[in-house]
């Protein structure tokens, strides 16, 4: 899964950079295997970090896009908060696909429904 990750008004170091990387493949990959790409942008406005994480998933023939942005002291910990914003975002969304395939009502077969009438 290809990894953007980009910074304004600061310089990303390469701890920063693995870190972001070590996380996204790992937690990600386990709740989520068909993931497209994942986009990190980080801002800092005086001693504030903003990340914002952009998750693109495949699902069928549809791309789905999770979003979460999250501030903090520092990169790393807005980082790992926006990520678990994400996580939460997928669980919920597979939760809710998955009860919607379960929960479906069964069809009638064409000749009984008109048989009823």
């Amino acid at each position: 899964m290809p990894i953007n990750i980009s910074a304004q008004h600061f310089s990303i170091n390469k701890e920063l950079q693995d870190h972001v990387i070590y996380k996204l493949s790992n937690y990600l990959g386990t709740i989520s295997k068909n993931s497209i790409k994942s986009e990190v942008h980080f801002n800092k406005n005086d001693n504030i970090f903003n990340c914002n994480l952009i998750v693109y998933k495949s699902i069928g023939n549809k791309t789905k896009l999770f979003k979460s942005d999250y501030e903090g002291s520092d990169a790393k910990s807005s980082f790992d908060n926006a990520l678990t914003k994400i996580m939460k975002q997928i669980k919920k969304y597979k939760s809710k696909i998955n009860s919607s395939i379960h929960h479906a009502r069964p069809y009638k077969n064409f000749n009984e429904s008109f048989a009823e009438q």
